[in-house]
């Protein structure tokens, strides 16, 4: 249980507020190792998604996409939600997964070409996955 609660910690301080006053790079190394692992596993969930949701012969261009645009929300969502966090964990996912929500729609349309309400669908039905499955794995 208490590892469950040190994930938890780690998750909505985004690793950094604990350890900000130690300097060594092993610290900052292992902040990143969590970051990149994070950045993984997002990427693999959002990018089978966008496969899964492509249209027609637009599944390979779907998943790219969703890989592209991940890899540039990904590290300012991991920021923000550090900065956010004394709002609440809850509130701090509402304001942040509803800015990359709007963002990478915005991202998916200027990328795709596709209606906006696909952009939309794409990018709700992605971060709702991969932030669903980060929330277990936290609690796990």
């Amino acid at each position: 249980m208490q590892d469950s609660d040190d994930k938890l910690q780690a998750f909505r301080s985004g690793g950094l507020r604990e350890l900000q006053g130690d300097r060594s790079g092993r610290f900052r190394l292992n902040i990143g190792l969590v970051e990149l692992r994070a950045l993984g596993w997002a990427v693999a969930i959002e990018g089978l998604v966008a496969l899964a949701l492509g249209w027609r012969l637009e599944r390979w261009r779907f998943g790219w996409a969703a890989v592209g645009v991940t890899c540039v929300t990904h590290p300012i969502t991991w920021r923000l939600f550090g900065v956010l966090m004394p709002l609440g964990f809850g509130w701090a996912s509402v304001v942040v997964e509803s800015g990359v929500v709007v963002a990478e729609a915005v991202m998916y349309r200027s990328v795709l070409g596709c209606s906006w309400r696909r952009c939309f669908l794409l990018s709700i039905v992605a971060n709702g996955a991969s932030y669903g499955v980060g929330v277990l794995m936290v609690r796990l």
